[in-house]
């Protein structure tokens, strides 16, 4: 005789939702198609007013970052949006994403103020200090030393160097990387790059 298999698929979900009742219920299922005796459980407690809110703000997460991750907006956009609310760039990613769900008039007042947050970003470059925005890119001295030379007919002078930081610098704050990646794209073809030479 089969032993009673109270471990074959001991499920003790708690506050997954659809996705917990689902996964029990497939476990049931499993268990009644193996030919093993079946085991009453009790049911689940019900979910607390605490996971409840925790599923739900869960939920309204995912469905925030994947409205942004499937709208035009970037990672500068929401690097310079970050700024302007005082809040880290996966925080602004998620109010982004929350003002594309809440519709049209949400995404026009977003609009304004990516402008105001560009414009900002671009103000508080500091001409002869750190550049965050390059520091943070995947822009190398190597890419530099490129653009410089295409932007400035072959010239590689350091004052140019430092010039084409800044543009760098403005074009990400302006979220203007796709063009500045074209335009990469171009200078590695006609000049070529460091590692090439190597």
């Amino acid at each position: 005789m089969k032993k009673p298999l109270r471990s074959l698929i001991s499920l003790e979900i708690i506050s997954l939702g659809a996705v917990g009742a689902l996964a029990v219920a497939l476990s049931q299922a499993a268990v009644v198609a193996s030919g093993w005796p079946q085991v009453d459980h009790p049911a689940a407690p019900p979910l607390t007013a605490a996971a409840t809110g925790w599923l739900s703000q869960a939920d309204s997460s995912a469905r925030e970052i994947s409205a942004y991750a499937s709208s035009d907006y970037d990672y500068w956009d929401a690097r310079v949006l970050a700024e302007l609310w005082g809040q880290t760039a996966s925080e602004a990613k998620l109010r982004i994403g929350r003002k594309i769900l809440f519709g049209p008039r949400d995404v026009g007042l977003l609009e304004g103020m990516l402008l105001e947050a560009r414009s900002n970003a671009v103000s508080a470059i500091n001409p002869s200090g750190p550049l965050e925005l390059f520091g943070e890119s995947s822009y190398t001295y190597d890419d530099i030393e490129v653009l410089t030379r295409y932007w400035n007919y072959g010239d590689t002078e350091q004052a140019l160097i430092w010039e084409s930081k800044l543009r760098v610098e403005r074009k990400l704050a302006i979220s203007d990387d796709e063009k500045l990646d074209r335009t990469l794209a171009q200078a590695q073809q006609l000049y070529g790059s460091r590692a090439e030479e190597s």
